[in-house]
C-alpha cells in the first residue's frame, strides 16, 4: 500500500502544480503568437477566477506583450456598417414585424 500522505505534503504538491500552471500562462502570455496569448488568457481565468494575490495578477499582467495584446483586442476595427451582417439582421427584423402584422 502507498503511504499516507501528510496534508503539508499534498499542498505542496498543489503549490508546485499552481506554480507550473502559472509558468505556463506567463508563458503563453509572452509568446508572439496572438492565438498562443490567447489561449493564456483563458487559462488565467481558470487560475485566478478570483484571486486577491496582487503578485501573481502583476506577474500575468507584465508577461512580455501582454498589455499591448489585450489593448489591441479591445481596440478592434469595428465591422463596416455596409457589412452583410447588418443587412440580414434588417432583413429578419423586418420579416418579424411582418410576421406579427399578419397574426
Amino acid at each position: 500500500a502507498p503511504p499516507p500522505v501528510a496534508m503539508g505534503d499534498a499542498d505542496a504538491g498543489d503549490d508546485a502544480k499552481a506554480e507550473a500552471t502559472l509558468e505556463e500562462c506567463v508563458r503563453l502570455l509572452s509568446s508572439d503568437s496572438r492565438e498562443k496569448k490567447f489561449v493564456g488568457m483563458l487559462l488565467v481565468t481558470r487560475l485566478v477566477p478570483d484571486s486577491d494575490d496582487d503578485a501573481t495578477l502583476t506577474r500575468l499582467y507584465n508577461a512580455t506583450g501582454f498589455a499591448r495584446f489585450v489593448t489591441s483586442m479591445l481596440r478592434a476595427a469595428p465591422a463596416p456598417s455596409g457589412d452583410g451582417a447588418a443587412a440580414s439582421d434588417t432583413e429578419a427584423e423586418s420579416a418579424e414585424a411582418r410576421a406579427a402584422q399578419a397574426t
